[in-house]
Order: C-alpha cells, then structure tokens, then sequence
C-alpha cells in the first residue's frame, strides 16, 4: 500500500468572510474618503488558534472579519503581540469601513482541525462615520476545552477596554489618535457569553489508500 493523498484535509479550512487587516501606521482618515475607522481588539486565553469576530453592514455590502492568529501553523510560530500579559495575549486591530450601519453577528475559532463556531445568536450594532473613528469594544476569548493542541471550547466576552486598547493606537497609529471620534455603539455594554459556549465541528483529514504497483 501507498499513500497517494496525504492530509488534504489540512488544507481545507476556510473562514468564512474575508480578513480585515489593520491600515498602515501612517494612516489618515479623511472625510471624503466615505470611509471611517474601527478600533476594536482581540484576546485570548489559552492556545494559539485563530479567532475572529464577524461583521457584515445592514445593506450586505459590506461583510468581513475582525482576526487575530492563524487557525493552521506548520511550524512552530509565536508572533509578537500587542498584548502579552499572563494568561492573556491578543491585538488591537484598527480597520478602514465605508460608513454606514454595521452588525457583528458572529465569531469563530479556528484551531488545527476544529472549528467553533456560536450556538446562539450574535448582535452587536454599531455606526461608522466617514473621516472619523469608533471604539467598538474588546472581544475576549477564553479556552474552555481542548483536545490536543487544538482548542475545542471557548467562551466569549465583549467589554469596554477603551483607555487600554486606544494607549495601543496612540503609540502605532498617531495620525488615528488624533483624528475625530463619530459614529455610535448603541449596545455597549459588558456580556459575559455573547453566543453561548460554541459547537465545535472537527474535520478528520482524507487520506486515500491505493495498492501499491
């Protein structure tokens, strides 16, 4: 026998909605761009894993993901954070969206071969302003099981980390600091488990085995 397939499954998790990375440090916002800024963070406790929160904008123009980590590493990899406290890593993403009216309306944890996603609904509303910046809030990951190296349960929080989170921009992205606050968060408010615990689905990779010649 021969192995004529090997761990194609590892190559197929995908995200779903496309990763929103941060602007360039020397970003400006400007008004006539049509477009404002969202600073939010996200943290983790426990293994490196992917972790996203998902938006989309009420017209569905406009969808996407918050992320911070890789869901698949191959080789060991320990990235420099913003945040590296005991017990608790994670980033401050500062993201350029076209104004409007916005939702998070899930999350997702890719770890290895697990995928968790909510087993409860997801709203968090929130407004961008064009030329102008929004603290959304913090979105806080925290491994509740495991199974191996991949992380299989988690519970997540959302809280206000401003004076925490904007300290992080007024160091990276000067020009964002400065800028004029807008745009609204009408929910704001600390929840302790936004979308319940999570179902995590494990995808097994697919090996093929054919007779050797």
């Amino acid at each position: 026998m021969r192995i004529s397939t090997l761990f194609f499954g590892l190559l197929t998790i995908v995200l779903s909605g496309c990763a929103t990375t941060s602007v360039p440090t020397n970003y400006t916002p400007l008004e006539s761009s049509g477009k404002g800024i969202v600073v939010t963070s996200i943290t983790y406790s426990g293994m490196y894993s992917g972790y996203s929160v998902m938006y989309a904008s009420s017209d569905g123009k406009t969808k996407g993901e918050f992320t911070v980590g890789k869901g698949v590493v191959l080789i060991p990899y320990f990235p420099d954070m913003d945040f590296e406290e005991k017990g608790m890593k994670g980033d401050v993403v500062v993201a350029e969206l076209p104004a409007g009216q916005y939702e998070i309306n899930s999350w997702q944890v890719s770890s290895g071969h697990a995928i968790i996603r909510p087993v409860s609904p997801v709203q968090v509303r929130f407004t961008v302003e064009p030329g102008k910046k929004l603290y959304l809030g913090s979105f806080h990951f925290e491994q509740t099981r495991s199974m191996g190296f991949a992380v299989t349960g988690v519970k997540v929080g959302f809280a206000d980390q401003e004076s925490r989170d904007m300290n992080v921009v007024a160091k990276k992205y000067p020009n964002v600091a400065s800028s004029p606050r807008g745009g609204t968060v009408p929910q704001r408010v600390a929840i302790d488990s936004l979308g319940g615990d999570g179902s995590t689905k494990i995808s097994v990779p697919f090996i093929l085995l054919t007779p050797a010649k």
